[in-house]
């Protein structure tokens, strides 16, 4: 699509247990029963399209603040909270703030893709449907907010100016497709951005990390046979579009090849 621009927007950095995004990585055996667990850092972004038709689209708006995490997630989990990664500051690097945002397309919603939902106060929000209905069912089943995951309640809650829920796939707006990945979440969704010079496949959570794009499957998952059918599907359209980039939502690695903004891809 001519004229539409693409930044990558830095949302920091967080630490987990390695075998929750590489099933297997770190496994004891007879001659090693006690192996060392590995701690694996990975990068948040989100993406800011700047289209010359549809104004302003956020795929995913990053991670929310501290003070609505959670103990259990504080206990697991590791984040590196600055302002530098807040979704307003990265905005602000491009001229913008929350309230220019016209869309946002959620690839899942997750606290760490959905967290900065709150302030886009003037945005129509794209989910799909089986997502969000996972994730209202989850969070109004029990008040436990362990039992919740990922899906933090106050974030799936957040009033939004209108949401509109998809389930095929589809050209949302012209030049940007979004693609069904089920596997992580049973909603999980990428983009595909048809850019004047080249092709951006998004792969949302679907594959969080290139290992796993290449046959290192996550421990985060919630239909393993439907996350390795994602994976394929992914493959199918890198081959459609042999000019395309894939990237992969929390790979640390890749993250710091790519651009971010300010800078942009065209």
């Amino acid at each position: 699509m001519s004229g539409m621009k693409v930044f990558v927007l830095d949302h920091g950095f967080g630490g987990a247990d390695a075998n929750w995004f590489e099933a297997g990585i770190n496994y004891a055996t007879a001659f090693n029963r006690n192996p060392e667990r590995m701690w694996k850092i990975n990068c948040f972004y989100s993406i800011l399209i700047q289209h010359p038709t549809e104004g302003n689209i956020l795929f995913d708006t990053g991670l929310p603040s501290r003070e609505r995490f959670p103990e259990w997630a504080l206990a697991t989990m590791e984040f590196e909270w600055d302002e530098k990664y807040s979704l307003a500051y990265q905005l602000g690097l491009v001229g913008l703030t929350p309230d220019d945002i016209d869309h946002v397309i959620l690839s899942h919603m997750h606290m760490d893709h959905a967290g900065g939902l709150a302030q886009c106060k003037n945005a129509v929000v794209y989910v799909n449907r089986k997502e969000a209905e996972t994730a209202f069912t989850t969070v109004m089943s029990t008040t436990n907010p362990a039992a919740h995951g990922f899906y933090f309640k106050d974030v799936v809650l957040t009033p939004v100016k209108q949401m509109i829920y998809l389930e095929e796939d589809m050209e949302l707006f012209p030049g940007i497709e979004v693609i069904n990945l089920p596997g992580h979440t049973p909603g999980t969704m990428g983009i595909i951005l048809h850019l004047d010079k080249q092709t951006i496949i998004e792969t949302g959570d679907s594959c969080s990390l290139e290992s796993n794009y290449m046959g290192m499957p996550s421990n985060l998952l919630v239909d393993s046979e439907k996350a390795a059918k994602s994976i394929a599907k992914i493959h199918r359209l890198a081959k459609k579009y042999p000019d395309a980039q894939v990237w992969f939502s929390h790979d640390l690695a890749r993250f710091k090849e790519m651009k971010h903004a300010p800078e942009c891809y065209e």
